[in-house]
């Protein structure tokens, strides 16, 4: 909602649009569709709707003030600690990658879900019809320093994300970043009419309420209910051709994958899913010293049937 100064209204900042003949994706602007304390604020995908009709993405939850702000396809640093968390004081800052410096308000344990005061990182964005970029500076703290690089075009029927991380402090760094990818192929519920192919697979436990797997496929094998919290987790195997999923409305045989490529390759792979989300997590860690860079790619596709 828009807030007002005086008699003047003061608008949120309008979200991007890349485009190409068949693909439609928004962008909320840093701060303004999301502006919490656990996700990158930049390249933060709201929606993506191929040929006009179908729509992949929804947000994290479905009514207000429920969950963590999440929406579509937004990336995380670090969900289980920021680096320098441990040695920061109460009352003092330590830094979210992609957010800025968080105040530790007191000695409870770090906790993504947590609205920690926030002084945002500076960043700078610019875009063409297909493509965005978007920088972001992180202030140093206690030696500790990392500059995130995002960029998403759109290409036909995909969507590239790359990223690229650059040490800026002075002290070594060791994060691990994930897509919480939002995904629900056209408002449909979650259940037995999906199904999550891998290229590698998950262990699930027979005993698991909502999953079944088979080889590298794994589905829902009951509607999840709203509310409920279906989960699983496992190590990947490192592959220089990255790791893949591909999610299916089987019905409609539309279908949204993710390709990650980075070297060494990724860390791990989650999964969760709630009555109106499935959630495909992919990781990848980076260990960089003081000048050190590094960059991987998650390449998107959109499909209808045959083109999948």
């Amino acid at each position: 909602m828009a807030g007002t100064v005086g008699k003047r209204s003061v608008q949120p900042p309008a979200p991007t649009f890349l485009r190409s003949p068949r693909l439609t994706v928004e962008i909320a602007a840093p701060g303004s569709g999301y502006a919490g304390a656990r996700f990158d604020w930049s390249s933060f995908v709201t929606q993506v709707t191929l040929d006009g009709r179908h729509r992949f993405l929804a947000p994290e939850a479905q009514r207000p003030g429920v969950g963590t702000g999440g929406n579509g396809l937004c990336c995380e640093f670090d969900i289980l600690g920021p680096a320098g968390f441990a040695e920061t004081a109460v009352g003092e800052s330590f830094p979210k990658w992609g957010v800025g410096l968080l105040t530790r308000p007191d000695d409870r344990p770090y906790d993504f879900s947590r609205a920690y005061p926030i002084t945002p990182f500076a960043r700078a964005t610019t875009a063409t019809a297909t493509r965005l970029e978007s920088i972001t500076e992180a202030e140093p703290c206690r030696g500790l320093a990392l500059r995130t690089e995002r960029a998403l075009e759109v290409v036909d029927c995909d969507l590239l994300s790359d990223v690229t991380v650059v040490n800026t402090g002075t002290r070594a760094v060791h994060t691990r970043e994930y897509c919480h990818n939002f995904a629900c192929i056209d408002g449909h519920a979650i259940g037995p009419d999906y199904r999550l192919e891998l290229s590698q697979p998950l262990c699930v436990d027979q005993q698991d309420p909502w999953f079944r797997s088979t080889d590298s496929v794994l589905h829902p094998h009951r509607v999840v209910p709203a509310g409920a919290n279906a989960y699983v987790c496992g190590p990947l195997d490192p592959d220089p051709r990255g790791f893949t999923w591909r999610l299916m409305h089987v019905p409609s045989g539309v279908s949204i994958s993710e390709q990650v490529l980075s070297q060494p390759g990724p860390a791990l792979c989650a999964v969760w899913a709630t009555g109106h989300v499935i959630c495909p997590e992919v990781f990848v860690d980076a260990v960089l010293a003081p000048g050190e860079r590094r960059s991987w790619r998650r390449r998107y596709a959109f499909a209808v049937g045959l083109e999948a």
